[in-house]
């Protein structure tokens, strides 16, 4: 059996119109768009409770993780850490809400290692020293790659045919 190419699976998570599209990032910098998300798709949990709201962001990035695992798996890769890069703390909620879910996916899953940061990911000239760690840990030098990855993510046209368009789950 072929050795799969270890990589980043990242989820670039667009608060502005709760949306978000899932890409490999290769050792060397290479982007691999996957999925993308409707505008809205995580738009549900505004209307529910606290604990919901934590509930419903969890089960949605548990299924956004499921299935970029199984485009990696179709390229011939195997995520060597799951990323998640927030452009803001979740609108319409407690400024907890974030770092809550957050914090539970990276203690619920360790193999590969879940790391959440936020930062205006979106932004053109973003500021580098602007994405911070929310969850899980970074060394300065992977953050660094981070952020240069966010870069290159954003750089890739989010609504062209690179990104298989998903339809949110029912339920």
């Amino acid at each position: 059996m072929a050795q799969k190419e270890l990589v980043t699976l990242t989820i670039l998570v667009g608060t502005t119109d709760l949306s978000w599209w899932v890409a490999a990032i290769r050792d060397n910098g290479e982007v691999q768009p996957l999925l993308r998300s409707e505008p809205g798709d995580l738009d549900r949990y505004r209307d529910l409770s606290w604990d919901e709201q934590t509930s419903f962001l969890r089960h949605r990035f548990c299924n956004v993780l499921q299935r970029g695992c199984d485009r990696l798996w179709g390229h011939g890769m195997k995520a060597r850490l799951f990323l998640f890069v927030l452009e803001s703390d979740f609108p319409h909620a407690e400024p907890e809400l974030t770092v809550r879910t957050a914090d539970h996916l990276v203690q619920w899953m360790s193999q590969p290692p879940v790391i959440f940061v936020k930062g205006p990911w979106r932004e053109t000239a973003a500021d580098p020293e602007r994405f911070h760690t929310i969850a899980g840990e970074l060394d300065d030098s992977e953050l660094s790659a981070v952020r240069a990855a966010s870069v290159k993510c954003r750089d890739h046209d989010l609504n062209s045919d690179q990104w298989e368009p998903v339809s949110a789950p029912k339920g």
